[in-house]
């Protein structure tokens, strides 16, 4: 019991500090960034892999191309994982 007083009592003094908000806001804008990044990142491949089209190549793997820049986000797209080439 006392350390669950203990607790409420540090979370208070954190709330009211302005800790919490600003950890939250820290996440957010984090997120906020990758989000951009990603963005960014996802223009520049279609702008690339428009000029290859254009030139008549074939177009680039999105999974082999994102792994390689951000491999979580490979993941969250469920990306297939690359097969293991044999060395030689």
């Amino acid at each position: 019991m006392k350390n669950l007083i203990l607790f409420l009592l540090l979370m208070l003094g954190l709330l009211q500090s302005g800790c919490i908000p600003a950890m939250i806001v820290a996440q957010t804008a984090g997120d906020d960034d990758k989000a951009q990044r990603r963005l960014k990142w996802q223009q520049a491949f279609d702008i690339r892999n428009d000029n290859r089209e254009a030139k008549g190549l074939k177009p680039l793997d999105w999974c082999k191309e994102v792994r390689k820049w951000d491999p979580d986000w490979a993941k969250e797209k469920k990306c297939p994982e690359p097969t293991p080439t044999p060395e030689q």
